[in-house]
């Protein structure tokens, strides 16, 4: 199923859209779920994991949509985000929190229609599986595929992903249990590395696509070449 959002502040331009879901629904047969939002308050506050695409005004009042959308990111980098906008003057900051696209105001079914055949289109694509990790600050959904690996420090737990480090609660353990299955590897008992990102492994030290590098114990190293031999596909 596809949860589709709209969030805007008009309440007469959000039924248009409402009413615009409904024969889009009706025409194409498809399993989609339709949340409103009058808010951007409302809308990070019950913020849902299972939402796939979010319609939302960039001039929304209490909070403008681009700040929502910057919270929005920081928990969740996949979901595909199109800003509704009366105007062309913020329409460009809106790529800045990778918005997918902008539709002008007034939207004819055509276009939403068009829009949304793309957004459905790329949450079609290949299943992207995501781990929840939870600290003080707050809650974040975190793709397999954005982590290159994850080490302890300081007594703390930390993920480095694609665009930012996220300090949790979870163990190393717990960690490479729920990873184990998605090209993840212990090389270290401090270290779980994305066997995907490593561009060579040189006697007990394993550089990234990054630069990064970081260490192998001498206990893992053969189960480490092991693993890559198959995934690089020689012996």
């Amino acid at each position: 199923m596809i949860h589709i959002v709209i969030c805007d502040n008009n309440v007469a331009f959000l039924n248009t859209l409402n009413q615009y879901f409904d024969k889009y629904k009706s025409e194409h047969k498809t399993n989609l779920k339709l949340t409103l939002f009058k808010k951007g308050e409302d809308l990070i506050n019950n913020y849902c994991f299972a939402f796939n695409i979010i319609f939302l005004d960039i001039l929304i009042p209490d909070v403008d949509g681009i700040t929502v959308a910057k919270k929005i990111r920081e928990l969740d980098s996949r979901v595909v985000m199109i800003f509704l906008t009366s105007t062309l003057k913020y329409s460009l900051m809106g790529y800045s929190v990778g918005a997918a696209n902008y539709m002008m105001k007034p939207i004819s079914y055509k276009k939403f229609k068009m829009e949304l055949d793309k957004a459905i289109s790329y949450c079609n694509e290949p299943e992207q599986h995501f781990i929840i990790i939870k600290n003080a600050t707050g809650i974040y959904k975190i793709y397999v595929n954005d982590i290159s690996f994850i080490e302890t420090c300081n007594h703390r737990t930390l993920i480095h992903t694609k665009k930012k480090n996220i300090t949790c609660f979870h163990n190393m353990k717990k960690l490479e249990k729920d990873l184990q299955d998605f090209g993840f590897i212990r090389c270290h008992s401090s270290y779980i590395v994305n066997i995907s990102y490593i561009e060579s492994v040189e006697k007990l030290l394993i550089t990234l696509l990054s630069s990064e590098q970081i260490p192998i114990s001498q206990q893992k190293r053969k189960h480490v070449m092991k693993i890559l031999a198959v995934y690089w596909g020689w012996n």
